[in-house]
């Protein structure tokens, strides 16, 4: 009897019949894992370029109210809320969860004031500049199984309220 189990085992083990199969597996599973970690993946970089859409689009509003005619960081601060990704603003994504906006921030920036020749206006040291930032979180599907249930993006924009436009060097030949 041991002889005969002896010799069924040694039979099953030089049998190489079926070994594809296991290779099979194992690679379908790497190819589902890579498929789903990339798909992840490209759900958060479409996340994170509606992100900063919406946080280009929170600045430049704002930024308005930062020029000479304004010259109002209230009226700023509220215009970027009521264009940011935040529940119940105008720029809402669905696949942005937990949008959280941090107080904007009011600057003076040298490289504007040398460049378009915007002053810093305002009490203090004065402003000529706006910073505006996001934070979110994205649901991931697949990435839960590696225990990533979220992806946490941020998004920075700088908004100045405008200048006058630069001088172009032009040159036009009438022949």
């Amino acid at each position: 009897m041991k002889m005969l189990k002896m010799s069924f085992l040694r039979r099953v083990l030089k049998n190489e019949q079926g070994q594809y199969l296991v290779f099979l597996a194992l690679g379908m599973l790497a190819f589902i894992g890579v498929a789903g970690i990339s798909m992840d993946l490209g759900h958060a970089y479409v996340a994170r370029q509606q992100l900063q859409a919406s946080t280009n689009a929170a600045a430049l509003s704002g930024a308005v109210y930062l020029s000479n005619a304004y010259l109002n960081t209230d009226s700023a601060t509220n215009a970027a809320t009521t264009y940011s990704s935040m529940v119940g603003s105008l720029n809402t994504a669905s696949s942005l969860t937990n949008v959280q906006m941090q107080p904007p921030s009011f600057v003076c920036l040298a490289t504007v004031t040398a460049s378009t020749g915007i002053p810093c206006l305002g009490p203090g040291t004065g402003y000529n500049a706006m910073i505006v930032t996001q934070k979110a979180d994205v649901n991931t599907w697949f990435a839960r199984f590696f225990n990533v249930p979220v992806f946490h993006l941020s998004a920075t924009a700088y908004a100045t309220p405008g200048g006058a436009p630069a001088p172009l060097n032009m040159v036009i030949i009438v022949d």
